[in-house]
C-alpha cells in the first residue's frame, strides 16, 4: 500500500489504528439518534433537521453534525440536503422494530455505564471492576436493583440484544422433544417463548429475581405461551427448580467468576434428573489472534459484573467439576454457541 494512502479511510496501519481509536464515538452518536427517537420519526420521505429538531427539542445545527456522521456510516442517509431518511440499519433503531436495539444503545450511553468503561485503566490496574470503583457496587445487578430506570433500559436492552441470538438458537437445536424446560436467570422470558414456540408439546419454567420476573408476564402473554409457562421467582445460588428435562442457561455464566459459577453449575445439576440435558448459550472464544466479538464483551463482563467470558476447554472444566460430563459445541448463525452437558456417569451413580 502506498504510503500517502488516505488514513481516515483505514488504508494505512495509521489509519487503522485511527479508526479504532476514536471508534466510540460513532457509539456515542447512535446513542444521541436513540435517545431523540430519531429513527422513529424518520419514514420514507426526507425529513429535514428543523423538524427533527422541533420534535426533539434538539438544537438544529447539532443535530446535523450529528445525523451528517451517522449518515456517513450507513445508520441514515441524507436524501436532499439537511433531510434524512430511513436505512436498513437505523430501522433496527426504532422502537416497534421487533429485536431493535435502541435500548442496547441507550444502555451504551447511560452515564452509570459509560463512567465504568472511563474507569477501564484503574480496573485493569486493581483487578476491581469498574462499576465497584465508580459506584461502590458489588455488580450491575446490585446497583440496577437500586436504580430503576437505568433497570429498565438495561432489561430492553437485553432483551434487544438477545433476541438477535434467540433465533439462531432456536434454529441450530431441536427442543422438540423437551417436556419441561427451565430458564435459569431467564430475564423476562424472551428465549423461553421463543423456544415454547417451537416446542408446541413442552411446558416450561421462567426462574429469576422477583423483579425481573414483574414484567415476563406481558411478553409471555404476546407471545401466545403464558398458559404453558410458570415464573418462579428465587436466588439460583440457593436453588433452582426442579424436575426439568432440560435446563438452560443464557448469558448467565459469563456474569460470574469461576467459584460462583460452579455454585450455579452444581444446583443446576442437583435440580436434573439423570437423563437430562444443560444447555449454556455464551461466547466460547476462540484461541490465539482469531476475532471474535466475546473478546471485546469479556472486558464488559470484566468491568461491569465481575465476570468472565470463557474457552472451550473453561467450560468443560467448570463443569466437570459441577458434576456433569463431557461438552459438546453447537454453533449458531450469531456469535454465540450453544454447550451441551448432561449429569456425569460418576454422578448419577452416586
Amino acid at each position: 500500500m502506498a504510503s500517502d494512502a488516505d488514513p481516515v479511510q483505514g488504508f494505512s496501519p495509521a489509519g487503522q489504528l485511527l479508526n479504532l481509536i476514536c471508534g466510540y464515538w460513532i457509539g456515542q452518536a447512535i446513542h444521541v439518534a436513540a435517545e431523540l427517537g430519531i429513527a422513529d420519526l424518520l419514514g420514507k420521505r426526507a425529513r429535514s433537521v428543523d423538524e427533527l429538531a422541533r420534535e426533539t427539542g434538539a438544537h438544529g445545527p447539532s443535530l446535523y453534525r450529528v445525523l451528517r456522521a451517522l449518515a456517513s456510516a450507513g445508520i441514515f442517509s441524507e436524501a436532499v440536503p439537511r433531510g434524512f431518511v430511513q436505512t436498513p440499519m437505523g430501522a433496527l433503531l426504532r422502537s416497534d422494530m421487533p429485536g431493535n436495539l435502541a435500548a442496547f444503545s441507550r444502555f451504551q450511553g447511560d452515564a452509570w455505564h459509560w463512567s465504568t468503561w472511563g474507569a477501564i485503566v484503574d480496573s485493569v490496574r486493581s483487578g476491581t471492576p469498574a462499576l465497584a470503583l465508580c459506584h461502590d457496587s458489588r455488580n450491575c445487578f446490585d446497583y440496577l436493583a437500586h436504580h430503576p430506570q437505568s433497570a429498565a433500559v438495561f432489561n430492553a436492552a437485553m432483551s434487544g440484544y438477545a433476541s438477535q441470538v434467540n433465533a439462531a438458537v432456536v434454529d441450530a437445536y431441536d427442543f422438540g422433544g423437551a417436556a419441561r424446560i427451565v430458564d435459569i436467570g431467564g430475564g423476562q422470558g424472551a428465549l423461553l417463548a421463543t423456544i415454547l414456540e417451537q416446542a408446541p408439546k413442552a411446558h416450561g419454567i421462567l426462574f429469576d429475581r422477583a423483579e425481573v420476573l414483574a414484567s415476563a408476564a406481558a411478553l409471555l402473554q404476546h407471545h401466545g405461551v403464558a398458559g404453558r409457562c410458570q415464573t418462579v421467582a428465587g436466588d439460583f445460588f440457593e436453588a433452582v427448580p426442579a424436575g426439568g428435562d432440560l435446563y438452560v442457561l443464557s448469558s448467565v455464566l459469563h456474569d460470574w467468576e469461576d467459584l460462583e459459577a460452579t455454585a450455579l453449575l452444581r444446583n443446576v445439576c442437583a435440580a436434573m434428573t439423570g437423563g437430562g440435558r444443560l444447555l449454556i448459550v455464551e461466547h466460547v472464544l476462540p484461541g490465539g489472534d482469531e476475532p471474535h466479538p466475546g473478546k471485546l464483551i469479556d472486558l464488559e463482563m470484566m468491568l461491569v459484573t465481575g465476570g468472565r467470558e470463557r474457552t472451550a476447554l473453561e467450560y468443560q472444566t467448570l463443569l466437570h467439576d459441577a458434576g456433569f460430563g463431557d461438552i459438546k459445541l453447537i454453533p449458531t448463525a450469531a456469535s454465540a454457541t450453544v454447550v451441551e452437558a448432561r449429569v456425569s456417569v460418576q454422578r448419577r451413580a452416586a
